[in-house]
């Protein structure tokens, strides 16, 4: 099944999508941006100890449309991957991304073009309580060969109360320069039950010029009629101080999955970003 895994991702890195903090899903996008405290089908762009809680093997595409309307400005981003479960002692995920965006940073217009090659994995530390590793192999191309390097991100699930489950994340762990800084995250999820979830993200950026910089997101997912689930969520970004908002919706079929997110910031610059995915069971 490894084999497999690795011959489909090497075949989808040939289609010409980044950091925790880049949302790439449409489920962690259509909650805000939230997830540390874990989002199993997620864990490649959430909390990486989700993996864990992968029932099956699966395969995925994104495909996103990000906007700067004030700008004139838009982009395009792929996203392949797969979860594998192997034989249910070892769980993983790996996937190839490809961002091709323009970015708005203290009102100047730069344009971002990279990938990654990531993997996610986990394991129980002891008890109830769960760690996972995320390694990304970063690439900004440019002149040449452009930039690469290796960054991580490393995560801690674990229940709080019986009917609440909380994250830990550190995340960008290589804190490289240039780049999205060091960060240390908080999460919880509440089940309501009914299908309804609550989930609270916090973070704090720990390097860099923008220390002690804080975000945060709220948000709520929703089950409908059965396969339908609804999101919805608020957010403040920490490090280019942007509030926004964000809502998605999934059907969920027997070997299938559907799902949209849209992502909207509403001041200084507005930006709208549609994010389409597919699953399917392998």
């Amino acid at each position: 099944m490894l084999r497999n895994a690795f011959l489909w991702l090497t075949l989808g890195s040939l289609i010409p999508i980044s950091s925790f903090a880049t949302v790439d899903s449409p489920v962690v996008q259509g909650l805000g941006g939230g997830g540390r405290a874990g989002v199993p089908r997620e864990a490649l762009f959430s909390n990486p100890a989700a993996v864990v809680a992968v029932g099956s093997t699966f395969g995925f595409v994104h495909y996103e449309i990000p906007q700067v309307p004030d700008f004139n400005a838009r982009g395009r981003g792929w996203s392949v991957g797969i979860y594998d479960v192997g034989d249910q002692t070892w769980k993983g995920g790996f996937a190839y991304t490809r961002t091709s965006k323009a970015r708005i940073l203290n009102a100047q217009q730069s344009y971002v073009d990279r990938s990654s090659f990531r993997f996610a994995t986990g394991h129980a530390i002891t008890g109830s309580i769960i760690g996972g590793l995320r390694g990304r192999l970063e690439r900004i191309h440019g002149a040449g060969d452009g930039t690469k390097y290796f960054d991580a991100d490393l995560g801690i699930l674990f229940p709080f109360f019986n009917d609440i489950r909380a994250g830990f994340t550190i995340e960008n762990v290589a804190d490289k320069d240039l780049e999205e800084p060091r960060t240390i995250g908080l999460g919880a999820a509440y089940s309501l039950g009914y299908g309804i979830q609550f989930l609270a993200d916090g973070y704090r950026i720990m390097t860099g010029k923008k220390e002690g910089e804080r975000g945060w997101s709220l948000s709520f997912e929703l089950g409908l009629a059965g396969d339908f689930l609804a999101r919805a969520g608020v957010f403040e970004e920490a490090f280019r101080a942007l509030k926004g908002w964000s809502a998605g919706l999934s059907w969920m079929g027997p070997r299938a999955s559907f799902d949209y997110a849209l992502k909207v910031t509403g001041r200084g610059p507005r930006e709208r970003a549609h994010i389409l995915g597919m699953t399917l069971a392998l």
